[in-house]
């Protein structure tokens, strides 16, 4: 017999009610049916040619569910509703309990294209909290591992930003780098996105004995592919006109809503957790941090960019 509950709870607590938090009490409480989310009361768009465009929550590619209300006129935006959380998984609840090993597997499978900087960040906590001082090896190929997944991360976000505004070659040929990377950690590391490979204490597997040359071999090319790239992307004049003053973040708003990364170093903000709070291994390396600070798409662009190189 099919469960005929809803699997959404959005309107089952109201604004006063903090369901996550140790101190609440769920006494009282329904865990059967929800009411419908049907009747949300979404900012409706009136006036002469503003349009109301919904977009999810199911999407046609693989993204999470989301749900995205737009109002826009031609190609401004005048306001943006998300509504997020169909697919709460209760992280924080279902870690409690487990074994250093099974909450490392259960942080790498947060977000799986950010599989590595969650999983070390859980094994970090535990191993601070258990006093261990890990192998100076391991400290780096963390790092390794780290800085591979955000260079397939921005070569992945340079390539959807070129798709969105109709570019396929761009979108296609930094797709294809992605790919490359992709292939090169399966080989090395046995998985593609190269999960599970922290685990507390170290990583696993270890580097094969000509991990180090191939790795060194790809930057390399890589970066010599890009170059060309790169350039091919600035001196498209339709593809900048997009960009340019396109999303603007800017710095008073990125400090007030609490940026990080590289979305916070494209509007302005000169901060690098790496650089000027770092952690081993990067205690230990010169970190180059790129700024920008138009804090429009062409800058969070430049900023991927630079940090690849």
């Amino acid at each position: 017999q099919a469960d005929s509950r809803r699997w959404i709870r959005h309107q089952a607590w109201s604004a006063k009610e903090f369901p996550l938090r140790k101190t609440y009490s769920s006494a009282g409480h329904d865990a059967g049916l929800v009411r419908p989310d049907s009747g949300y009361p979404f900012l409706e768009a009136q006036g002469t040619g503003v349009c109301e465009i919904p977009v999810g929550p199911i999407h046609a590619g693989i993204i999470e569910p989301g749900h995205f209300r737009l109002q826009a006129v031609g190609e401004s935006i005048l306001n943006l509703e998300v509504r997020l959380g169909y697919v709460h998984k209760g992280i924080e609840k279902i870690a409690e309990g487990r074994d250093p090993d099974g909450l490392a597997r259960l942080a790498g499978r947060v977000s799986g294209d950010a599989t590595v900087a969650h999983t070390w960040a859980a094994c970090m906590a535990m191993e601070h909290a258990a006093g261990m001082e890990l192998p100076v090896r391991a400290l780096a190929l963390r790092a390794i591992l780290a800085e591979r997944e955000r260079i397939s991360n921005h070569l992945g976000d340079i390539g959807a930003i070129c798709g969105d505004v109709g570019f396929t070659f761009g979108q296609y040929q930094f797709g294809r780098l992605r790919e490359r990377c992709l292939r090169l950690h399966a080989e090395l590391f046995g998985h593609r996105l190269m999960m599970d490979t922290i685990v507390p204490g170290g990583v696993s597997p270890d580097l094969p004995a000509d991990g180090a040359h191939r790795l060194l071999e790809d930057g390399i090319g890589l970066r010599q592919e890009l170059e060309e790239l790169n350039t091919i992307l600035g001196e498209n004049s339709s593809l900048q006109d997009r960009w340019c003053t396109t999303g603007i973040l800017t710095t008073e708003a990125a400090r007030t809503l609490g940026v990080l990364g590289y979305v916070a170093r494209a509007s302005g903000i000169d901060f690098d957790l790496r650089r000027d709070a770092p952690y081993a291994p990067y205690d230990t390396l010169e970190v180059h941090v790129p700024i920008a600070t138009a804090g429009d798409v062409a800058a969070r662009v430049r900023v991927r960019q630079e940090e690849i190189n």
